[in-house]
């Protein structure tokens, strides 16, 4: 059963509510005036491929899990970077899928 927010539209207290099928948008608050659903965060789990557990995995693949090769590999990615930047003043540089930099115009 999901479980929404509502806030007061006099008092404005902000209160949850957890409501079996399908209600109105509105909720009597505690003061007796009408009380509004509100739109709040909440969490997400995801899995499967191409999410944390794995994108570490293909860089590994590629770097490898040794810390030297890796601070080397960031180390070029930056220099590489700085050097575009400075060959484009004013122009945008942003990253492809392919982990390669392009240069935007603004």
């Amino acid at each position: 059963m999901p479980l929404f927010e509502y806030q007061c539209r006099s008092c404005g207290l902000i209160f949850e509510r957890l409501i079996r099928g399908k209600r109105g948008e509105t909720h009597e608050c505690r003061c007796g005036a009408v009380a509004e659903k509100r739109i709040s965060k909440f969490g997400v789990s995801v899995q499967g491929e191409g999410f944390r557990k794995t994108d570490n995995a293909s860089f590994d693949e590629r770097v490898g899990a040794d810390a030297d090769k890796r601070r080397e590999y960031y180390k070029t990615r930056h220099t590489k970077l700085r050097e575009i930047q400075e060959a484009n003043p004013g122009k945008k540089v942003a990253l492809r899928e392919d982990r390669s930099f392009v240069v935007v115009d603004p």
